[in-house]
């Protein structure tokens, strides 16, 4: 059985509104969506939520996301009332053995989001409103980054996105490179904090360590460069940087729960 756990998978299909609202002090709301994905991102003020019997207070920043069918309330804080973007939308589940999956995301994203949510919202919104040629489109898939945002942040045990940036762009380093085979050393250097530093961050943001991580990377790009018919298994192993041919195989079993033959033969 191949351990490669299955990831999220959906499609936003309708889109009913995407508004900008400033609530009065006296703003309250309380219901049960059953047909509709609610997503709201806070710019300013302060409102008092309670979801599945929890209290929030929500702040400039946060981001919510209330799957259908989620109870919640929520009222503006009386002294300070908040502003928000807000949107429903529908959602297509692709594979019904993951419907519950979305219960996963966090109802409350505090803010160490902002300097990512709002853009996104920003520009979602925009779209929205101009509704030039191609918006529906432009408007679902943008609705899908924050969602994936949201995901990713949901899957992490600490609030650390900050410094999620830090360790993104090594990521993306590696695999611009994937070639080589970095050390703990060359990376930290990198990312301009210390080894220890550098490897209990990249641990909390990725949940495994570097060499974990380089391997899950090079055996991803592995799968595809196989597929592709363009390169055989020897070709693929040595433009990934494994001089052991028969260390890439074990490897990359050991991963997919597949030889490379076997995924070539399965995925033809």
């Amino acid at each position: 059985m191949p351990p490669v756990e299955k990831d999220f998978d959906f499609v936003v299909t309708d889109i009913r509104y995407v508004v900008h609202k400033q609530t009065e002090p006296a703003w309250k709301v309380e219901y049960a969506n059953e047909d509709w994905y609610i997503l709201a991102l806070s710019t300013g003020g302060k409102a008092h939520y309670r979801i599945r019997g929890e209290q929030y207070l929500i702040k400039k920043g946060d981001v919510l996301f209330f799957p259908k069918n989620l109870w919640h309330s929520g009222e503006s804080d009386v002294d300070d009332p908040w502003s928000y973007y807000s949107l429903i939308f529908k959602i297509v589940i692709t594979d019904s053995a993951y419907q519950d999956k979305l219960m996963e995301i966090r109802p409350v994203v505090k803010n160490n989001l902002l300097f990512q949510s709002a853009p996104l919202f920003q520009a979602l919104h925009n779209e929205w409103v101009e509704k030039r040629a191609g918006y529906l489109i432009k408007c679902r898939s943008q609705v899908m980054d924050i969602l994936s945002m949201l995901i990713r942040e949901s899957a992490s045990e600490e609030d650390i996105s900050p410094q999620v940036y830090i360790i993104d762009q090594i990521v993306h380093y590696m695999i611009a490179n994937s070639q080589r085979f970095y050390s703990v050393d060359e990376l930290s250097q990198l990312a301009k904090l210390s080894q220890s530093h550098f490897r209990l961050l990249f641990k909390k943001v990725t949940g495994m360590s570097i060499i974990q991580y380089q391997n899950k990377l090079k055996i991803n790009i592995a799968m595809d460069l196989l597929v592709s018919g363009k390169s055989n298994v020897t070709e693929v192993a040595l433009r990934l940087g494994f001089n052991d041919i028969y260390y890439f195989s074990r490897l990359f079993k050991k991963k997919t729960g597949q030889s490379p033959s076997e995924y070539v033969k399965r995925n033809k």
